[in-house]
């Protein structure tokens, strides 16, 4: 069996272990027996405990990354990818087994990875969606010079807010998710064919 495949064996079982007795039981001993490995070698090829979530988290997050890719290469219009892709990132969270346990069960142990210790996940979201983004065709109509840095960044924090936080509005299906962020969208910058029944700021 090659590295890659032990490395993958512990963290399927550190997934289940977690799904199962939650982020602060014990799991070592739990996790070699499901892996078939031994316990010094998931410390060897993983690490302790904090070692495993970060583990967990970064194959989380790529796995989200190649998900969300195709989205991100169509030729449409920034403002439809923006609404499409949070809505994806939306859905995708919502449907994450592991990461609805902790919300429901552990938020004071997981909000922190989106809040005050999120720089480093928002950073390589933004930065890898921005790259993705920069590498489409611009679509006719579409300013010279884009920004897809702060596109980006609006984006995941939108989702992350949607993701962690309940709200007033109800967003619970992905019909009115979309129409949620639509209405989000319309607020900054309405599309050409509304523009003109603005006054004074205000869509009439």
């Amino acid at each position: 069996m090659s590295d890659e495949d032990v490395h993958r064996r512990i963290l399927d079982a550190a997934e289940d272990c977690f799904l199962e007795s939650g982020l602060t039981a014990r799991i070592h001993r739990a996790i070699a027996e499901r892996a078939q490995v031994s316990r010094p070698t998931v410390y060897k090829y993983v690490g302790d405990q904090q070692a495993i979530l970060e583990a967990l988290l970064d194959r989380e997050v790529n796995r989200f990354i190649e998900a969300v890719r195709p989205l991100l290469t169509r030729q449409l219009p920034l403002r439809d990818q923006f609404v499409d892709s949070v809505a994806f990132t939306v859905d995708y969270a919502r449907e994450h087994r592991l990461l609805q346990k902790m919300l429901r069960e552990e938020p004071e142990l997981v909000l922190p990875w989106f809040t005050l210790h999120g720089d480093a996940l928002l950073r390589r979201a933004v930065t890898t969606v921005a790259e993705i983004l920069a590498q489409r065709d611009r679509i006719p109509g579409e300013p010279s010079a884009m920004d897809y840095t702060m596109a980006s960044e609006w984006g995941a924090r939108v989702a992350i807010s949607l993701i962690t936080t309940p709200g007033v509005v109800d967003t619970g299906d992905p019909a009115k998710l979309r129409d949620f962020l639509n209405h989000l969208v319309d607020l900054g910058h309405p599309p050409p064919d509304r523009q003109d029944q603005q006054i004074g700021g205000r869509i009439l």
